[in-house]
C-alpha cells in the first residue's frame, strides 16, 4: 500500500506506512534483513520526494549494507539500492559518484539478469540520464536508444516505461534538433497520458491531482525545446497541440463520470481496457499485448460512438475532449486570439527551476507564436506582491486609499511588463483576447492590471475572456428562447449574529475553517441586490424565482436549480487553505471553498460547499454568478486549473462561471451586478461585453468623483467559460 501511496503523489501516507514496516522488521526475530532493507530503501526514496536527502542517503546506506550481508555483491537487491543511491548522489550534486554508483549497479544487472532484460534497459535508462546531466549527449543517446529498445521488444509500444524512455532520448536531441527532440518527447507524452488517464477512472478528485502532479511526461522537454532556438511555427504548433490536449486531464475524467453511470457498455470497455493497460502484458509477448490493447481500444472507440449518436451532450463532450489546436484555431472568431499560459518544469525531469511560457493564435492562417517569459519563481513573486497590496485595501478602511492605490499600479505594472507587454506586438487589430491561465497566474485579473499613469488594461486594450481550456471555444451555442428563468439567492438568515451586525465585505475573517468558529455577518446590499438583479431580469422579459433569509438553504435551493438559466448568489464566499489542525491536501478541496446559505452560523448544513455543488443538476444553466469574496479561489494545479467552486459549478453542468480573486465589498459588489444584468438582459451584450462595461460604468464612476480606482472597487467579478 506505500508503494501505491508513492505512485500517487501521497509521500506523507507512504512515509508513516514505511516507518510503520521498519518497526516491525525491528522487532522480528529472526529478521528478515531484504524486507528491512527494503522497508529503509523505501522511506529513503519517499522522504527524498520530500527534500530529505541527507537522511534518505543515510537510510539507502544501511539497507545497502544489509543487502551485501546478506546476499553479496552479485545480486538484484544490491543492484536495485545502487541505482536509488545514485540518484540521490545526482539530487546533492554528486554526478561522479552518481555514475559510479549505476555503472556498479548496471554490472550487476547484466551479470544476474543478462544483456536483454526488463532490469537491465532500467539501468540503462538511469544511466543514459546521467550523462544526459554530464552534458555528454553522445554517450547518453546510445544508451538511451538501447533502453528504449529493450523496453519495446519486452513490454510493448504502449507501456508506461516506454513512455518515459522517448522523453529521455528527446533530451539529448535538445541541443542542436529541436524538432526531434519535440517529436520523441510528445510520442512519450502520448503514452504516459494515456496509462493517466487509465489510473484516474480508479481515483479520487484528490488522489487524481496528486497522481497527475506526480507525473514525469515528455511535454515540459518539448516546451523546453521551444526555448533553445526561436521556434517555427510549425515546431509551436506541435507543442500547443500538445498543450490543448493534455490540458485539465483529471477535470475530464470527471465530467465524463457525470455520464458513466448509466451507460453500462461505456463504463464496462473502458474499464477492461484500463484494466489490461496498467496490469501490463502477463504472460503474453510484446506483441500480442500491443494487439489486446489495440481491439479493446476499438470496442471503447465503439461504445463512444454508440452513445454520441444517441445522446448530444456525450457527443459534445467527446469532441471536445478529442480537439487540439486545429479544432481551436477554426473556432477561433475574426479579429481575436487565443493566449495560452504554460507553467513547465525546467530541463525535464532534473531541474526544481519552474518557468512561464505563452502561445498566442490567431484565427486563419495568420499563425502561431511562442513567447517565453522566464523564471516562474519571479513571476510568481510579482503576482504575491501585487495581491498583497489588492488585500491591503479590503482591510484598509478607507485608511491611506491614494498611497495603497499607488503601491498596488507600481506592483501591477511590474507584473504587466512580465507576462503581458511582450504579447503586446502580435495583439495588433485584435479586438477580443482568450485567455487560458496556468498555476499561480489563475490568481491574476489581466483586464485590472494599470498601463500609464492612471488607467487601465480593461480600457485602452482589448477585451479579455477567460477560459477553462482551449477547448471551451468548441461549446456549441445553445439556442435560448426568451431571456429565461432566474434563480437569486440573497443575504441568507446566517443566525446567531445580532442583525444589526452587517459586514463590509462578503467573506469571513478567519484564516482556516473551522465550522465551530466560523461566523457570518448578515450583508444588506447583498438582500438588495437580489431584489433589483431579478427586477432587472424581470423587466427584460424573463422569469424569476427569490429566496432569502430562512429560505436559502441547501434543501430548498437543490430543488429550485433545475432548468434555471442563471443562479444568482449574493452571499459570502469563503476559500480555506486549509482546515484547521490538518495539514493541507489531506482535506478534499471542495471542502474548503463554499458559499453560506441560511443556517450557516450554525455548523456545515449551512454551507454549500465545492462537493455539494457538484450534485446538483445545472445542465441547463448558463450562468452561475458567484457575488461574494474569493469565489474564484482554490487550490492551483499546473496544467489542472483552480479546484475550488468553479471547478465545481463546471462539474454541476454551468457553461460560464462569475467570480471573485479577491475580498469583495457588499455596496460595490450589488452596484457592479446590476450594471451587468443590464448590460446583458437589457443591451444584449455577450457575456464578456456585459462583464467589461459593467467594471468600466463603476471605474468612470469613481474617476467622476474623484474616488479612489483601486481595482477591488470597480474589478471585483471575471467570468470564465463561454464568452457568449
Amino acid at each position: 500500500m506505500a508503494v501505491d501511496f508513492v505512485a500517487l503523489g501521497n509521500y506523507k501516507e507512504a512515509a508513516s506506512l514505511f516507518r510503520r514496516l521498519i518497526e516491525v522488521c525491528q522487532q522480528q526475530s529472526p529478521a528478515d534483513p531484504h524486507q528491512h532493507a527494503q522497508a529503509l530503501m523505501g522511506l529513503g526514496m519517499t522522504i527524498r520526494k520530500q527534500g530529505e536527502l541527507l537522511k534518505a542517503r543515510k537510510l539507502l546506506e544501511q539497507a545497502l549494507q544489509l543487502r551485501i550481508e546478506a546476499s553479496g555483491e552479485w545480486n538484484v537487491y544490491t543492484a536495485a539500492t545502487l541505482h536509488n543511491l545514485s540518484l540521490i548522489a545526482g539530487d546533492l550534486g554528486d554526478t561522479k559518484r552518481r555514475l559510479a554508483l549505476q555503472q556498479r549497479a548496471l554490472r550487476i544487472r547484466d551479470r544476474v539478469w543478462g544483456p536483454e532484460h526488463q532490469n537491465t534497459a532500467n539501468g540503462l535508462h538511469t544511466l543514459g540520464l546521467t550523462y544526459v546531466f554530464m552534458n555528454n549527449p553522445s554517450a547518453a543517446r546510445e544508451v538511451l536508444r538501447r533502453s528504449l529498445d529493450m523496453r519495446r521488444k519486452t513490454l510493448g509500444d504502449d507501456h508506461r516505461d516506454v513512455g518515459q524512455s522517448l522523453p529521455a532520448l528527446a533530451l539529448t536531441y535538445l541541443p542542436d534538433a529541436p524538432r526531434r527532440a519535440v517529436e520523441l518527447a510528445l510520442e512519450g507524452e502520448a503514452i504516459t497520458s494515456n496509462w493517466l488517464q487509465a489510473s484516474l477512472r480508479a481515483l479520487s478528485e484528490r488522489e487524481a491531482l496528486l497522481a497527475a502532479s506526480a507525473r514525469w511526461g515528455g511535454l515540459n522537454i518539448a516546451l523546453d525545446a521551444l526555448r533553445v532556438k526561436p521556434p517555427s511555427p510549425t515546431l509551436s504548433r506541435l507543442v500547443l497541440d500538445a498543450v490543448i490536449r493534455n490540458r485539465s486531464l483529471v477535470l475530464d475524467e470527471l465530467m465524463w463520470r457525470r455520464s458513466l453511470p448509466d451507460q453500462e457498455r461505456l463504463f464496462k470497455t473502458r474499464a477492461a481496457y484500463s484494466h489490461r493497460l496498467l496490469g501490463g502484458k502477463g504472460s503474453l509477448t510484446a506483441s500480442a499485448y500491443t494487439g489486446e490493447l489495440e481491439r479493446l481500444r476499438g470496442l471503447v472507440e465503439e461504445a463512444e460512438r454508440e452513445l454520441a449518436a444517441r445522446n448530444r451532450p456525450f457527443w459534445e463532450a467527446r469532441r471536445q475532449s478529442l480537439a487540439g489546436w486545429d479544432e481551436v484555431r477554426r473556432a477561433l472568431p475574426e479579429a481575436s486570439a487565443l493566449i495560452s499560459f504554460v507553467r513547465y518544469k525546467d530541463d525535464g525531469a532534473n531541474s526544481l527551476e519552474f518557468n512561464y511560457g505563452v502561445f498566442l493564435t490567431r484565427p486563419g492562417n495568420d499563425g502561431i507564436h511562442f513567447i517565453d517569459l522566464g523564471h516562474a519563481a519571479e513571476i510568481e513573486m510579482l503576482i504575491s506582491t501585487w495581491r498583497n497590496h489588492i488585500s491591503a485595501e479590503a482591510v484598509s478602511g478607507g485608511r491611506s486609499s491614494r498611497l495603497i492605490e499607488q503601491h498596488t499600479r507600481a506592483s501591477g505594472a511590474a507584473l504587466r511588463r512580465r507576462i503581458w507587454d511582450p504579447l503586446t506586438p502580435l495583439l495588433k487589430q485584435v479586438t477580443t483576447v482568450f485567455a487560458v491561465l496556468d498555476g499561480p497566474l489563475h490568481l491574476v485579473h489581466l483586464s485590472a492590471l494599470p498601463i500609464g499613469k492612471s488607467r487601465y488594461l480593461m480600457e485602452t486594450g482589448p477585451l479579455i475572456h477567460y477560459l477553462n481550456t482551449e477547448r471551451d471555444l468548441l461549446r456549441s451555442s445553445v439556442e435560448r428562447v426568451g431571456a429565461g428563468s432566474l434563480l437569486a439567492i440573497g443575504n441568507p438568515a446566517f443566525e446567531m449574529i445580532p442583525a444589526t451586525a452587517t459586514a463590509a465585505l462578503r467573506g469571513p475573517a478567519e484564516a482556516c475553517y473551522d465550522p465551530a468558529q466560523t461566523r457570518f455577518a448578515s450583508l444588506p446590499s447583498a438582500a438588495l441586490e437580489a431584489r433589483q438583479v431579478l427586477e432587472t431580469w424581470r423587466q427584460a422579459g424573463g422569469e424569476g424565482t427569490l429566496i432569502e433569509r430562512g429560505q436559502a438553504t441547501h434543501p430548498i435551493l437543490r430543488e429550485l436549480v433545475p432548468g434555471r438559466r442563471i443562479i444568482h448568489f449574493a452571499t459570502h464566499g469563503f476559500f480555506y487553505h486549509s482546515r484547521c489542525g490538518q495539514a493541507p491536501g489531506s482535506v478534499s478541496p471542495l471542502l474548503l471553498s463554499g458559499l453560506a446559505l441560511a443556517g450557516a452560523n450554525r455548523g456545515p448544513d449551512g454551507l454549500l460547499t465545492g462537493d455539494k455543488v457538484v450534485q446538483l443538476n445545472l445542465e441547463e444553466t448558463d450562468w452561475a454568478v458567484l457575488s461574494g469574496c474569493d469565489t474564484g479561489l482554490g487550490d492551483i494545479h499546473a496544467g489542472e486549473g483552480v479546484t475550488g467552486l468553479r471547478r465545481a459549478f463546471q462539474l454541476a453542468g454551468v457553461r460560464t462561471v462569475i467570480m471573485s480573486l479577491w475580498p469583495v465589498e457588499d455596496a460595490s459588489a450589488r452596484s457592479w451586478m446590476l450594471a451587468l444584468y443590464w448590460n446583458r438582459a437589457v443591451r444584449k451584450l455577450s457575456t464578456a461585453e456585459a462583464v467589461r462595461a459593467a467594471s468600466l460604468s463603476l471605474l468612470r464612476s469613481a474617476r467622476a468623483r474623484n474616488k479612489s480606482t483601486h481595482p477591488i472597487h470597480w474589478a471585483p467579478f471575471l467570468a470564465a467559460g463561454d464568452w457568449r
